[in-house]
């Protein structure tokens, strides 16, 4: 199993502002939608804690936007970002849905983990959770993985998604919370951010502003 979370490009925005130039950084207005483009990609989405939609830059080659910032919970200040990766021209949702550890089941017609191998979902099945996502028009999955190896104090729930709309997909990783830190399960913030998340066909694509807020009626994972 493969994490391509991008710690540097995420988290150096929320903690060494140097990192990063002005010029990869949406201001939004919070609480109005950021209209983005990420490769063929284009979509809106909403920075609803004051933080930091980043749109893609040379470091990473354009290929990837982002979006960090830090909250207040039980009197502790924590980071939590994602990354946000394009595919478009689709033809295997599954295949996509496999590189972010997500598979969707067409028996039960849900969205189930992905294991590399037999060995990978003994060791993983335990420490993983699948969600689902809707957003304005699209529809995915969210999961979430707790390492298991390392220093205790140290280790990490990561977690990953993607949200497909027709032929194209927005997919990322992110990190959760640390397992040392039990009141700091970010997962309900990171998907009420990425509930937001609005795809733009090339015949719609409007300023974003007040006129053309989407309401996110979903709240709870």
């Amino acid at each position: 199993m493969v994490f391509k979370f991008l710690l540097t490009f995420l988290f150096g925005v929320a903690s060494v502002g140097a990192l990063a130039d002005e010029s990869a950084l949406a201001t939004a207005g919070h609480g109005f939608p950021e209209l983005v483009t990420v490769q063929s990609c284009q979509f809106r989405i909403t920075d609803k804690y004051h933080g930091s939609i980043l749109t893609p830059r040379a470091e990473n080659d354009f290929k990837f936007a982002g979006y960090s910032t830090t909250i207040t919970t039980d009197g502790k200040s924590r980071d939590f970002g994602f990354s946000i990766g394009c595919d478009s021209d689709i033809a295997s949702t599954d295949a996509v849905a496999n590189q972010h550890d997500g598979s969707y089941d067409a028996k039960t017609k849900k969205w189930v983990a992905h294991y590399d191998d037999a060995s990978d979902r003994q060791l993983l099945s335990r420490v993983t959770h699948v969600y689902p996502l809707k957003t304005v028009n699209g529809s995915g999955f969210a999961r979430t993985t707790d390492e298991i190896t390392g220093d205790p104090n140290q280790r990490i729930r990561f977690f990953s998604y993607c949200i497909f709309h027709g032929a194209k997909a927005l997919c990322g990783d992110g990190k959760d919370m640390k397992l040392s830190d039990p009141k700091g399960n970010l997962l309900p913030y990171e998907l009420d951010v990425l509930r937001t998340v609005e795809f733009i066909d090339p015949d719609t694509a409007k300023p974003a502003g007040p006129a053309n807020a989407v309401s996110d009626a979903s709240a709870t994972p």
